[in-house]
């Protein structure tokens, strides 16, 4: 990514997604993820791609995410993701971590 590349998506988060996501609270989780996958080791990815369709089935099948508006185009909330690594990698305790935070 380039130095005008890094700009222009900074300043696209500034402008459209912080006052939705409030990035000030996403850097803070972030931390939190890295912190788990370094006490375990494990890949932040692994956690993460773990919550994505978690955090999508409390959503759940009968509400619908809106892609365009003016085309009518919605979708379902079901998001499915994949780990992919080696054996050994700590995928199923990354997994674990997740689910049981959740539970």
């Amino acid at each position: 990514m380039t130095i005008t590349e890094y700009a222009d998506y900074t300043r696209f988060l500034a402008r459209f997604v912080d006052p939705i996501l409030n990035l000030e609270l996403l850097g803070k989780l972030a931390s939190q993820f890295r912190q788990v996958a370094e006490a375990m080791p494990t890949a932040p990815d692994f956690l993460i791609t773990t919550l994505i369709p978690a955090l999508a089935s409390r959503i759940g099948t009968s509400s619908r995410l809106a892609i365009s508006e003016t085309a009518g185009y919605t979708v379902a909330s079901i998001f499915r993701t994949i780990i992919v690594a080696k054996t050994g990698r700590k995928k199923t305790p990354a997994q674990a971590v997740v689910m049981d935070a959740l539970a």
